[in-house]
């Protein structure tokens, strides 16, 4: 072994340890930015003042007043499927290549520690803001599924809105993705609430991904 190589050896090594494996990737790719605390906040104080008389049922809430007492739960990071690369997709593949960081960020609005609206940030011009509000039946299905999960492994939202579809995401220790249904999809051979892998997920989709003839579903 020459000079060159011996001197060589020692600094790989540390370049080697200090290298991201791919779990690490996958268990960071999640991470709730600290900012969007503020941000919820402010937009929570926002969506209170929203509620009145007439949307109060609409927006999630027993009573206009009720809102009040409304709080914020533990966020998601939102990712987006895009159809394009849903086409494409092989079993075997790698799931996470399809996950579309779009800067979003869903907080649940509780009552009582009951899920009853929530509220969608979006990072722009390097600012987080909100930029959706209610939509209580998503609240309450995402609230009943994260109850229902397996303890452990960072969660996610993960949307296909092209074919109407929500998936609650998860990591388990083997930092495995799996996605479960927010509603039933028999015409996608989808179920409600029944946790498959990633991969399975997607290679039943990408038949319907590829059919799709881009008019509204």
């Amino acid at each position: 072994m020459n000079k060159l190589v011996k001197a060589l050896i020692p600094v790989l090594a540390v370049i080697l340890v200090s290298l991201p494996s791919r779990g690490q990737e996958m268990g960071t790719q999640s991470k709730i930015p600290a900012e969007t605390a503020q941000a919820a906040t402010r937009s929570l104080e926002n969506f209170r003042r929203l509620v009145d008389a007439q949307n109060y049922r609409e927006l999630g809430f027993d009573s206009p007043d009720q809102a009040a007492a409304a709080s914020l739960g533990q966020p998601l990071k939102v990712y987006l499927v895009k159809l394009d690369q849903l086409r494409d997709y092989k079993a075997g593949a790698d799931p996470e290549a399809l996950l579309s960081d779009i800067n979003q960020v869903y907080y649940p609005i509780t009552v009582g520690g009951q899920a009853r609206s929530g509220i969608v940030l979006e990072l722009k011009n390097g600012e987080w803001k909100g930029v959706s509000f209610g939509n209580s039946g998503l609240a309450r299905k995402l609230a009943e599924l994260r109850q229902a999960a397996a303890p452990g492994g960072a969660q996610l939202l993960v949307e296909l809105p092209v074919l109407g579809l929500d998936f609650l995401g998860q990591r388990g220790a083997d930092n495995k993705l799996t996605l479960t249904s927010l509603s039933a999809a028999p015409e996608y051979k989808i179920e409600a609430g029944t946790a498959i892998s990633a991969d399975q997920a997607f290679t039943t989709l990408a038949p319907f991904a590829r059919d799709y003839n881009g008019l509204p579903m």
